[in-house]
């Protein structure tokens, strides 16, 4: 064994000097797989240089190998449908007295991480492509299908004889396919790269779709750019990669975007069939734009830079939220005249002035203003003022109210309305048990009319209000909804208030946007998640159309997806429990599979997100079982449901938890009851490490930015808090200490027994990383299995996408370790270090 590892180790040594490696010969004793055949996608011949000197400028004589410096590997590049193969042991010989350039492909499908070495003999001159990346070698395959070309230089007169062959241990070599036919499994390649939508919008008339687009081939290869459709013929009328912040004008079809000019911004029409461009308005602000709906001035908001308050090195803090200058800063609003060019401001003072609307003649807006109050909760209290623009006198519409989301008017402009908790105006939305604080989460929907009066629209309405919209046209309110595990659309009646939900082509809806009579939208469905669609909400069941440039036909074609199916239980409390499961690739309901489980519990609903953070997809193709619960707490169920959040802190909710793996384990004979792991994030990643100190159900967790003592995260936190006037109403760590510590996994951080992964972004300003630190340190005092992965410049959410890459795979090495007996890639990544 020692031998067979030297000359391994000689033979990537070899490898990464792409030289002379034609000379080794494969270990008789090493196992391998040989690659019999693969595709030649190209080949040309490349005639020698016009040599002038023996020398270059550098002292360096000509080298065959110069080629791959200016060949570069083109991802897009497909094979003919007449490509050749070449099998094991064939000849590639060069043109005469002209090199040879060939583009040699083959796959290799891993069902778990393999090390293996790529070995490529008999041939001098070659470069390897891994997905689309130049390596000098490959000796490891994570479970994917991997695309791998060979870049192969064949000098004149030369011949080299293809051999290709992979070498590890025979037991890691049977999770390896070469060239395997059928679909793929779905991977975190096919859920990041592609093209995704990021924004879309409807034209005043609805004739036109506008929607800006990234197109990710690598997480360092991308990028954005803007296209607008024809909503009738789906034809593409303008596409560009320059403006990027296209919005429509009201009441015509044509854009608005702005250029800066020497600090200033410069507002520009643009018509997007002729390509047209008008100057609009020069030297604004750099504040925010919103257009009136009349169409003849502006509104902007501009944020006024709060003074620096470090003095002789030291800052004063003047609020439990004043953890940055930006606390300080003031945003206010101005009016700018298109005709005649005037800039006048609105407010002014040194508290914030919010735009929520601007009525529909022009003559009002909606802003708000927010208070601090330290002595009750939820602490900030939100007035809402309409503001006569010809006399900018103000009057008020109501005054502190908690968790304002957004204010419009109606389209006659007499009536407003709003979205805020259940607590809002003095309890009139609230639909709890006696006994039970309302979960301020929970939104409701309101209507103000003309004298101030205040009606709670969706009281009785289990389904949690989100973005709003009110049609003028049809005189019908639209709205969103977090409703269950799915975020829909529906109609209300301002009339009669009755509600109807309106059919989508998609169980989790995106971004949303109408223009009164259409509506456009996205989101994510069983079958993938980047259409967009276009429906006619005049008609009684509307039929939506698919627009744009994305498909998920095209997108998944050759991918094998995950079955999802619901499945839902009754607790030992007695409420319905709202849960799904997904299913491997090439499912065998006679084996029997590892399990891993899903859960927020932190107030919003693990959705039906087909790509998702933790992607229930990919872990579904790498071979678990992935088990989604919506345990009590959550919003979307009803507000006596969503109340039981209040003041628990992992109480019932764990148990609906432990209730659902369990029952869920017994009910299906193929999971594995000793291979299940439990991962979640924030309010999640505390669900985590509270399991654990509660329960030895699992074989593996991970937390990710987890709270580990609630009294810690209360004072440190940048939400801390605030959050916890929500979580734990009017319960202090002077008041209700039980709460506080018993509730905490770090006060019982000794009865955790099950390995824990704990991953914390190294800035986050909601979590502090501090809160997995404490953890850890408690868990490697009492000599328990735990690892700290700390996720360098990366905030509570990880956002950059190579980071993004390195931080997925350590949970999928995690998991295979513990829930697979495979350690291999762990320990890839993580070697154990010496001390």
């Amino acid at each position: 064994m020692k031998v067979t590892t030297n000359f391994n180790l000689l033979k990537m040594v070899c490898i990464a000097l792409g030289g002379w490696f034609a000379t080794v010969q494969a270990s008789t004793n090493t196992p391998a797989l040989v690659v019999q055949k693969a595709t030649i996608v190209s080949q040309n011949p490349i005639g020698k240089p016009l040599v002038l000197s023996p020398k270059n400028n550098n002292g360096q004589a000509f080298s065959w190998d110069e080629v791959f410096n200016y060949n570069i590997f083109d991802p897009t590049l497909r094979p003919a449908l007449s490509a050749p193969n070449i099998s094991f042991g064939q000849s590639l010989s060069s043109d005469g007295d002209k090199a040879m350039f060939r583009r040699i492909d083959f796959t290799v499908d891993a069902s778990r991480f393999v090390n293996a070495n790529l070995m490529v003999e008999g041939i001098t001159h070659y470069r390897i492509i891994h997905n689309g990346v130049g390596v000098p070698y490959i000796t490891s395959f994570t479970p994917q299908r991997h695309n791998i070309s060979l870049l192969v230089l064949t000098p004149p007169q030369h011949t080299d004889t293809f051999k290709v062959r992979l070498e590890s241990d025979s037991v890691q070599l049977k999770a390896l396919v070469i060239n395997a036919t059928g679909k793929r499994t779905f991977t975190l390649a096919d859920q990041q790269n592609g093209v995704h939508c990021t924004s879309l919008k409807l034209s005043a008339s609805g004739k036109y779709l506008l929607a800006t687009y990234y197109n990710m081939l690598s997480s360092t290869d991308y990028h954005y750019y803007t296209t607008i459709t024809d909503v009738a013929s789906g034809r593409v009328v303008f596409r560009s990669t320059n403006y990027q912040d296209l919005q429509w004008m009201p009441h015509t079809d044509k854009c608005y975007f702005t250029r800066d000019a020497n600090g200033m911004k410069q507002l520009y029409a643009l018509n997007p069939v002729t390509l047209q461009e008008r100057v609009l308005a020069r030297n604004l602000t750099n504040g925010t734009i919103t257009f009136s709906p009349t169409g003849n001035f502006l509104i902007l908001q501009e944020k006024e830079q709060s003074p620096n308050r470090t003095q002789r090195g030291v800052r004063r803090v003047t609020d439990p939220d004043d953890r940055s200058d930006s606390f300080h800063d003031v945003y206010t609003l101005y009016k700018y005249d298109l005709a005649t060019k005037q800039m006048q401001r609105l407010t002014f003072g040194n508290e914030t002035m919010s735009l929520q609307d601007i009525s529909p003649d022009g003559k009002y807006l909606l802003a708000t203003t927010e208070r601090r109050n330290l002595s009750r909760r939820p602490f900030s209290f939100v007035t809402l003022h309409k503001i006569n623009l010809e006399t900018l006198q103000s009057d008020t519409i109501f005054t502190d109210q908690s968790f304002v989301q957004n204010c419009i008017f109606s389209p006659d402009g007499k009536k407003i309305l709003m979205v805020g908790s259940p607590d809002s105006f003095e309890g009139i939305g609230r639909n709890v048990d006696e006994g039970q604080i309302a979960n301020l989460f929970d939104y409701q929907l309101f209507l103000i009319d003309e004298h101030k009066k205040v009606r709670a629209l969706t009281r009785d309405f289990d389904p949690s209000v989100n973005h709003i919209m009110w049609s003028k046209k049809l005189n019908k309110i639209y709205f969103t909804a977090d409703n269950k595990d799915r975020i829909t659309l529906h109609e209300l009646n301002p009339q009669t208030g009755a509600i109807r939900q309106v059919a989508t082509q998609v169980e989790v809806l995106g971004q949303v946007s109408c223009n009164g009579t259409h509506i456009a939208y996205n989101g994510h469905s069983a079958q993938g998640s980047r259409n967009i669609y276009v429906c006619d909400l005049s008609q009684r069941n509307p039929k939506s159309v698919r627009i744009g440039d994305t498909d998920n036909q095209q997108v998944y074609a050759n991918v094998q997806t995950a079955t999802w199916t619901d499945w839902n239980f009754r607790s030992s409390q007695g409420d319905s429990i709202y849960s799904r499961y997904y299913l491997p690739a090439n499912f065998d309901a006679s084996k029997k599979y590892p399990m891993i489980v899903y859960y927020y519990g932190g107030v919003s609903p693990s959705a039906r997100y087909f790509e998702y953070s933790y992607p229930f997809q990919v872990l579904a193709g790498q071979g678990y079982v992935v088990y989604v619960i919506q345990p009590r707490g959550t919003v979307g169920f009803g507000q006596k449901f969503a109340a039981q959040h209040v003041n628990a802190w992992g109480k019932g909710t764990a148990n609906d938890i432990i209730e659902g793996v369990s029952q869920f384990a017994n009910n299906h004979s193929f999971v594995d009851k000793t291979k299940i792991g439990c991962i979640g994030a924030s309010y999640g990643g505390f669900m985590t490490q509270y399991l654990i100190s509660h329960s030895n159900l699992f074989a593996a967790a991970i937390s990710h930015a987890g709270i580990s003592n609630i009294a810690s995260y209360w004072g440190g936190g940048t939400w801390g808090y605030s959050y916890s006037s929500v979580a734990s109403a009017d319960s202090y760590p002077w008041n209700n200490p039980e709460l506080y510590t018993k509730q905490s996994p770090l006060f019982n951080a000794d009865k955790i027994h099950t390995p824990l992964l704990l991953l914390h972004g190294t800035v986050d300003n909601n979590v502090p990383p501090a809160e997995s630190m404490q953890m850890y340190t408690a868990l490697r005092l009492l000599g328990r299995e735990v690892s700290l992965l700390q996720i360098d410049g990366e905030n509570h959410v990880i956002n950059d996408a190579g980071k993004k890459a390195e931080w997925q795979n350590s949970i999928f090495a995690w998991f295979a370790k513990y829930l697979k007996n495979e350690p291999e890639w762990w320990d890839s990544l993580y070697p154990t270090p010496n001390k």
